[in-house]
């Protein structure tokens, strides 16, 4: 799995939830978080900005 933007309040991957190392899961994944990550931080805050 490959992300851009770390979210540490909701993440799902290495934050929040950490579903990467649940234990109830029965499949293990790698990831890749940060990847262009300011230019991702800045689209999703343009979106949601837009969208209120």
């Amino acid at each position: 799995l490959v992300f851009g933007a770390f979210d540490p309040k909701r993440g799902a991957v290495c934050h929040a939830l950490s579903l990467t190392d649940a234990s109830f899961l029965n499949h293990r994944i790698g990831w890749v978080g940060g990847v262009l990550g300011r230019e991702c931080s800045e689209l999703l805050k343009d979106f949601f900005r837009a969208k209120r």
